[in-house]
């Protein structure tokens, strides 16, 4: 889709078309926020997925209220900083772009808090219907790594 909007973008207007500026000021942002959407989500899933992994170990497979909303905390605050200043730094008032960021991370936080109880419950059908609980002892979480020969 980014690059079918770019494409478009940079191709002349049609003759008679008179919102050519307007397209490309909505638009032509698609490629910056494709970009800022995919670093965030890349870092912040990553995060998120790391804590919660290294907390179910050293809680033992308890308290997950406190590993879920722990992980989402750091999680979302990573993916939500680098998506806002990527897609709108230099495009917002800084101001604006502050309470663009606070506004959006206190939300996903608050979403995770009150999904809490369904968290439980699913969590609980999967156990009873896998009959496992998975802890990832001595992982390696290097993204990318080098290896000797």
């Amino acid at each position: 889709m980014v690059l079918t909007i770019t494409t478009v973008g940079i191709m002349p207007a049609a003759g008679g078309w008179d919102h050519q500026e307007s397209y490309e000021n909505i638009l032509m942002l698609a490629p910056r926020l494709g970009l800022a959407s995919f670093l965030g989500y890349l870092t912040g899933s990553f995060t998120n997925s790391v804590i919660l992994s290294r907390l179910k170990v050293k809680m033992a497979g308890q308290k997950l209220w406190v590993r879920t909303i722990a992980s989402t905390l750091i999680g979302e605050g990573f993916d939500t900083v680098i998506f806002c200043l990527v897609a709108f730094l230099g495009v917002l008032p800084p101001d604006v772009l502050w309470v663009l960021i606070v506004s959006n991370y206190i939300f996903k936080v608050a979403i995770e808090v009150l999904l809490t109880p369904l968290t439980y419950r699913v969590v609980a059908f999967y156990k009873r219907h896998e009959t496992e609980d998975v802890y990832d002892h001595n992982i390696d979480y290097k993204i990318f790594s080098v290896r000797k020969t």
